[in-house]
């Protein structure tokens, strides 16, 4: 640890990934095409970083950004988001985190 920042140094290599899940809904699009179900998607992204609240963070803006170069004009409602260690993941344990 730094003394004066208080930041924990981490070897390079050794940074968490986190797999963040976005799934959302198109209210509009199904509006729009006449459909009585809304459907929901599910976006996934795989984030290097330090925590799952960075971790979270990164993913929200991976996913703006995504919803902007797509170029239609439906919004994407965000319903839940989960977020767990990759490491974890890939060892069959799961330790799940929801956030909204």
């Amino acid at each position: 640890m730094n003394r004066e920042s208080g930041i924990v140094l981490r070897p390079l290599g050794k940074t968490p990934r986190w797999e963040v899940v976005i799934t959302y809904s198109t209210p509009d699009y199904s509006e729009r095409r006449g459909l009585d179900i809304v459907r929901r998607y599910r976006a996934v992204f795989a984030v290097e970083t330090v925590s799952e609240q960075h971790a979270v963070v990164e993913a929200k803006i991976r996913f703006r950004e995504a919803a902007v170069r797509s170029g239609v004009s439906w919004a994407r409602v965000v319903e839940l988001i989960t977020c767990e260690p990759l490491e974890e993941k890939a060892k069959g344990r799961s330790t799940d985190s929801t956030l909204r």
